[in-house]
This record gives C-alpha cells, structure tokens and sequence, in this order.
C-alpha cells in the first residue's frame, strides 16, 4: 500500500511537471535572450574582478539568479493567473494533494528556467573571457542542485502564500531582489556582513551557495562542503514543513467555505 501511494505521488508530480513545462515551452527562446541580457552586468562586474574562482561563483550565482526570478515572479504571476481564471479550483476536487500540485508547480517553474541559467552562466564566462575554475566538480554539480532545491522550496512557500491571499499579484516582485542578494547568489554567505548574513542563514540556498563557493577552490574542504549541504537539508526541511502546514490548513478552510482566492 506505501509503494503504490509513492507510485501515485510520484506520478502526481511528474504530469504536473510535464504539463507546466509544456504550457510555457513557446516561452523558451525569448528567456533565452533576455537571459543574456539580464546577466551582462554581472559579467562585466566578473571580468573586472579577473579571479577565476570569484567569476565561477558569480556565473553559477547568475544561473541562480534566472532560476529564482523564475520561482519567485514567473510562478507567482502564473499562480496568480490560475486562480483568477478559476483553473486552481479543479485541483481542489481532484484526488492529488494541494501541496503537491503546487509545489510541482513551481518545480516545473524552477527546471524551465534552467535553460536560460545555462545560458547566463556560459556569457558570464564568455564576457569575462574567463575559464572556470572547479576545485572539485563533484560536490559543485551537488551544490548547484541543492541550490535549485533551496529557491524551489522558498517559492514553493510564496507559491502557498499568493493562494493564501487570494491571488493578489505583484508583492513577490518585491522579494525578488532582496532574494538574489540573501540567498548568496552574488556573495557567498560567509562573505556578507554580519547583519545581512544573520538573515541569509535562514535561506537554503545560501547554503548550498556556500557550499558552491568552496567546491569552487582549490583547496575544496569536504568538511565545509557537507556541513553545508546538511544545513541546506535542514533549513529547507523546515521552511517545507511551514509551507505544508500552510497549505493543508488553508485547503481545510476552502473545502469547508467552498471560497477560492477571496477569503481562506
């Protein structure tokens, strides 16, 4: 009975991913272009630096940067759409959880943005004229997927906060670029003032982002990498379960109001 409930689960996710991606694929080559456009400074700003580590960190900081705008303000408008068309309201009579449709959703959100990552990332290289530098290249592809898992789960908790609302569009603009800056996307956690670094512990991806700062060195410490991770695990474990409990209350109150978007 637990297999064919992880079976069900599983395919949950994969057809709502299937389907998001397939909804936003006309999109795809326009967030290319504008991909390149969105991370030219950020290459400037790498070329003039000239230290091959600090270039690797800010063109996988910029590939980050494509994927949370993409969590964040894509998933939000899209989310605030669903529910101003009504879409959202059949998920709420279908057998699929609540939570896990959404947070598919803005893993769907997350992967499609991806491509365009790639492409900011390879003109962050080009521009500086600068190779990477890969201290172990290993624990960097793990740390730039925890990363991806960190913005999905922090817009997997605004994703249930605009349901929360009622839809209302345009606040998650503003996290945006406070997100970028305190999830280590520019400066690695251990960088940042004390201040904004009290902040940013809070964010998984800083994590992991710290954990992609030292992959990236010569001296890799496997030491720092895991503990990182683990700490990435953790807090993303956490905002997940905030999310969840959300989420399951707020589809409590709907199914006994039988009220989408307007009053949970």
């Amino acid at each position: 009975m637990g297999d064919a409930n992880l079976q069900k689960l599983l395919r949950t996710v994969i057809s709502t991913v299937c389907k998001e991606i397939r909804t936003a694929r006309s999109s795809l080559l326009p967030k290319l272009f504008y991909a390149i456009l969105g991370v030219v400074a950020i290459a400037y700003i790498a070329r003039m630096v000239g230290n091959r580590a600090a270039v690797t960190y800010l063109a996988f900081g910029a590939a980050m940067i494509m994927v949370w705008a993409g969590a964040i303000a894509t998933g939000g408008w899209a989310m605030s759409a669903e529910m101003g068309a009504g879409t959202l309201d059949f998920t709420l009579i279908s057998a699929a959880p609540l939570p896990l449709v959404l947070f598919s959703k803005i893993l769907a959100t997350a992967l499609f943005e991806l491509p365009s990552g790639i492409m900011g990332m390879i003109t962050v290289f080009a521009v500086s004229e600068t190779a990477p530098q890969v201290g172990n290249a290993l624990m960097l592809a793990v740390s730039f997927i925890f990363a991806i898992l960190g913005a999905v789960v922090i817009g997997y908790f605004f994703c249930v906060l605009i349901v929360l609302i009622g839809g209302r569009a345009g606040f998650f603009m503003g996290i945006v670029p406070f997100g970028i800056v305190l999830s280590g996307y520019i400066l690695p956690m251990e960088r940042m003032p004390a201040v904004i670094q009290a902040i940013s512990m809070f964010i998984p991806s800083s994590w992991a982002m710290n954990s992609l700062w030292f992959s990236v060195g010569h001296d890799a410490n496997l030491r720092k990498i895991a503990f990182n991770l683990f700490m990435c695990l953790v807090i993303s474990a956490v905002w997940l379960t905030i999310s969840y409990g959300l989420c399951r209350w707020g589809e409590r109150r709907i199914i006994v109001s039988g009220n989408l978007g307007k009053q949970w």
